[in-house]
């Protein structure tokens, strides 16, 4: 079912990113749970930015992740992530507790979906 989702958010990425300033909404399904995400694609000079109503990212020309802010004050989450070459670091309050992560990746491109990460 992930790759389901990433799939499709992949998908929407790459069918409006010749549009500017696009606002679209798709459905999210888990379980007995959907609801209705919208999002707003703006296109940058080398890229692109995808917001929705938690988080920003910043997507580079080949569509991978750059960088990932989220920002959710009723459940206490607030954090960005930021690529460096083949290293995300990972800092600020995941549901009240301080985090600062560093992860380490090859060099495909870092897709974050944020819901169902």
């Amino acid at each position: 079912m992930l790759k389901k989702k990433i799939f499709i958010l992949s998908y929407l990425v790459f069918v409006f990113t010749s549009f500017s300033d696009e606002t679209d909404y798709f459905l999210v399904q888990t379980g007995d749970n959907s609801e209705y995400q919208y999002y707003t694609i703006k296109n940058l000079e080398n890229g692109y930015i995808i917001e929705t109503q938690f988080d920003i990212s910043q997507m580079s020309s080949s569509g991978g992740q750059l960088s990932w802010e989220v920002v959710n004050y009723k459940d206490n989450i607030i954090f960005n992530a930021l690529r460096e070459n083949n290293t995300i670091k990972l800092n600020g309050i995941f549901k009240g507790e301080e985090i600062s992560k560093t992860y380490e990746l090859d060099s495909l491109p870092w897709y974050q979906y944020p819901e169902y990460s």
